[in-house]
């Protein structure tokens, strides 16, 4: 029997690391999906000789097509928007992969692309709508044209099957905003993907730690910090370096992921004296972000603006306590089995969680940490998926 196709649409390479959030919830949910549905990503590549076929791929034992539509040069800032290029793309390739089936769509900028195509369509906001037209707090390009983005949304999301959002300020914002008027948004939680993040048995965290301490040149008895995300200005990293200012030289701070502004933030570093306690790895693949979780001893996120962030779930699901800054569904997520919420922005007030959240967690058992995010289970979520 064949089975109906379900067309992932997200700019992003699954084969690669720099996948991002809302990469990993891609890949996460694929799994579930592949049981139902003739699973099709439509993403990008490197390699040009690659746009336009059909490649298949295997992600966590599921059987995927990966058609990529556009290359991209990641090295490279384009002056156009990936967004716009990619839903320009859309509009060209579409003929050549679309048949009947569902379009789940990560950015409502590519209904542009099929607004004349009579499929069962699935939008799905990764964010904050209020922050992320806020240019002080987001670095969407929209956030300089907000009336022009809230007219796109009016005129497209009101002919889409099924409206999700990872922030329930973004479902309000469609409960409440004008020309809005019969888009019912669903509160569509995030999840860690537990085949892979997961709490190791102490003798495999001791060796992860080990190798890891080795890696970074920090010592033995260092309290390790580590802080994942692109390193942009959303994700505020300057701030995890100003909390590290005030605390014991002990703790280390460990810096996941690239990004545009990764070296003003090395540079930051160095100019207060801190480049010896901070560790910046690049870009790594899940495995071995798992990795990084299990050997430290805290996770910090000082973002500026998230949704439902998935680093903070898969950080819980190794078991990990949480220090966080008040953002998106992080009072959902956090509570005194597992972390805490700050008040504020204020680098003081988190050198001072830190040094509470790993006095309060450091002799306690990681299992009751991971059994606080359990709730948030993808299967859970892929039934709101169900058509």
């Amino acid at each position: 029997m064949n089975k109906i196709p379900f067309y992932i649409v997200w700019q992003f390479d699954p084969r690669g690391n720099k996948i991002g959030g809302i990469g990993r919830f891609v890949v996460s949910i694929i799994q579930q999906l592949a049981i139902t549905y003739e699973v099709i990503i439509v993403g990008v590549t490197s390699d040009r000789n690659e746009v336009g076929n059909k490649i298949m791929l295997n992600i966590q034992g599921a059987n995927v097509a990966f058609i990529p539509i556009l290359a991209i040069d990641e090295k490279k800032k384009n002056i156009i928007p990936l967004s716009l290029f990619f839903t320009y793309k859309l509009l060209l390739h579409k003929k050549d992969f679309l048949k009947d089936g569902i379009l789940f769509l990560q950015r409502v900028e590519y209904l542009f692309a099929f607004r004349k195509n009579e499929f069962y369509k699935c939008v799905v906001y990764h964010y904050d709508i209020s922050k992320y037209l806020d240019f002080r707090s987001g670095e969407s390009y929209w956030s300089y044209f907000p009336s022009v983005y809230s007219y796109i949304n009016r005129l497209l999301v009101g002919k889409v099957q099924k409206v999700l959002s990872v922030s329930s300020n973004t479902v309000n914002y469609f409960h409440t905003g004008k020309g809005f008027e019969g888009v019912s948004p669903v509160f569509f939680p995030t999840w860690a993907n537990k085949e892979i993040f997961k709490l190791k048995d102490n003798s495999e965290r001791a060796l992860l730690r080990s190798s890891v301490l080795k890696e970074s040149g920090f010592s033995s008895d260092s309290r390790i910090i580590i802080v994942v995300g692109r390193l942009n200005r959303v994700k505020n990293i300057k701030l995890s370096i100003d909390a590290l200012q005030f605390l014991p030289d002990c703790y280390k701070l460990i810096i996941v992921g690239d990004g545009d502004d990764r070296f003003d933030y090395e540079n930051y570093a160095k100019a207060y004296g801190a480049d010896n306690n901070c560790y910046f790895t690049g870009n790594v693949n899940q495995s071995e972000l798992a990795g990084l979780y299990n050997a430290s001893d805290l996770y910090l996120s000082t973002s500026l603006t998230e949704g439902m962030s998935i680093a903070l779930l898969e950080a819980l699901a190794c078991g990990l306590p949480c220090v966080t800054t008040p953002t998106g569904e992080s009072h959902q997520v956090i509570n005194s089995s597992n972390g805490v919420v700050s008040q504020s922005w204020d680098s003081h007030e988190l050198s001072s969680l830190i040094e509470s959240v790993y006095s309060s967690f450091i002799n306690s058992s990681r299992v009751e940490i991971v059994n606080s995010v359990k709730q948030w289970d993808v299967s859970e979520s892929v039934k709101k998926l169900i058509f």
